[in-house]
C-alpha cells in the first residue's frame, strides 16, 4: 500500500505540478470553496453506486490547510509569507517547492527522507511552458509491481490508460537497462487560460501526446497543484485539476496504436461545477 501510494503521487504531481498559471504562482484562494467530495462508482452491474464522502477540507482565513480522507490520510499544507504553497506532506511523503520571481523554480519530492523527484520548470510569457522530471526508478518502483494491477491502476488516476501503459513499458525498459534516474520532459500548449496539449519524452525512448478541450465554467481546482490525488479519490483523473480555468470535457491520449478518448460532463451551480460524470462513476462537490 505504501509503494501504491508513492507512485499515485509520484504520477499525480508529474501531471499536477507541471501546468498552472497565475501571476503569482502556489496560491490557492478560490472565490468558492470546496468543503466535502463524495464519490459513486458503477458496479459490476453497471449501477451506481451509493454516493460516499471521500475528502474532507479544512480551511483557514485565506489557504486551505488540510484534507483529511476516508482512508484515514492527512495531507498537511504550509504557507510562506505571501500565502505560496511550499510544502504539502502526509505521514510518509512530502514535497517542497521553491519560487523565482513569484513563478514556480523547483519541486522536490520526499519519501521518508529520500529524494525520488525533482521537477524543474522553465516559463514562457508568464506561463509554464516545460517541466522537467528526474526521477529514480530504482525507489519508485519495486519489481513485482511492474506485473502488479495496483500500480497501473494507481497510475491510471492521473494518466489516461495508453499513457500509463507508456510509462509503464518505457520505465521497465528503463530498468533493464540499469539506467538508476531517468528524466521525462513534458512540453505544454495553451489556449489562452487551459493547457491544450502536453507532449512528453522519456530521456532515452517513448512519448505521448494528450489534448484536451474544456467547457466555459470555473474550474475549482485552478491553482491547487498538490493534495487531489493523495488519498482513495483522485480528482485529477481527465479533469478537476490544477492546471486550467475551465474544467475538461474531452480527453484524447495517444501513446501508441488508437487514441483513447475520456468524454466527461458535468452538473453546475451557476458557473461551479457541482457534479462530475466519466464512464466510471460520479464526483460530487459541496462547496462552504
Amino acid at each position: 500500500m505504501k509503494k501504491q501510494a508513492i507512485v499515485t503521487a509520484v504520477v499525480s504531481v508529474i501531471v499536477l505540478f507541471s501546468v498552472t498559471s497565475c501571476k503569482k504562482d502556489g496560491v490557492y484562494n478560490p472565490d468558492k470553496r470546496i468543503s466535502k467530495v463524495y464519490e459513486s462508482t458503477i458496479d459490476s452491474n453497471g449501477a451506481l453506486t451509493p454516493k460516499t464522502l471521500q475528502q474532507t477540507w479544512i480551511w483557514g482565513d485565506k489557504t486551505l490547510e488540510k484534507i483529511i480522507y476516508a482512508n484515514g490520510g492527512i495531507m498537511n499544507f504550509t504557507y510562506n509569507s505571501k500565502n505560496q504553497l511550499i510544502k504539502g506532506e502526509t505521514d510518509s511523503l512530502s514535497m517542497e517547492i521553491t519560487y523565482k520571481n513569484n513563478k514556480y523554480d523547483q519541486m522536490t519530492l520526499y519519501v521518508s527522507g529520500e529524494t525520488l523527484v525533482i521537477f524543474t520548470f522553465s516559463h514562457k510569457n508568464g506561463k509554464i511552458s516545460q517541466v522537467e522530471v528526474d526521477m529514480d526508478l530504482g525507489l519508485i518502483f519495486g519489481e513485482s509491481f511492474f506485473a502488479s494491477p495496483s500500480l497501473k491502476s494507481a497510475m491510471n488516476l492521473v494518466l489516461p490508460e495508453p499513457v500509463t501503459q507508456s510509462v509503464l513499458e518505457i520505465s521497465k525498459a528503463e530498468k533493464r537497462r540499469k539506467a538508476n534516474t531517468v528524466t521525462l520532459t513534458i512540453k505544454y500548449k495553451w489556449e489562452k487560460d487551459n493547457i491544450v496539449e502536453a507532449n512528453a519524452t522519456f530521456s532515452i525512448f517513448g512519448s505521448s501526446k494528450t489534448t484536451m478541450e474544456y467547457d466555459n465554467h470555473i474550474n475549482p481546482f485552478k491553482n491547487l497543484v498538490i493534495g487531489t490525488a493523495v488519498g482513495t479519490l483522485d480528482l485529477s483523473n481527465t479533469g478537476g485539476d490544477g492546471f486550467s480555468k475551465n474544467n475538461v470535457v474531452k480527453v484524447t491520449a495517444t501513446s501508441t496504436g488508437t487514441p483513447e478518448v475520456a468524454n466527461i460532463s458535468y452538473k453546475y451551480d451557476g458557473d461551479y461545477p457541482i457534479e462530475k460524470i466519466t464512464e466510471s462513476g460520479v464526483i460530487y462537490y459541496e462547496y462552504m
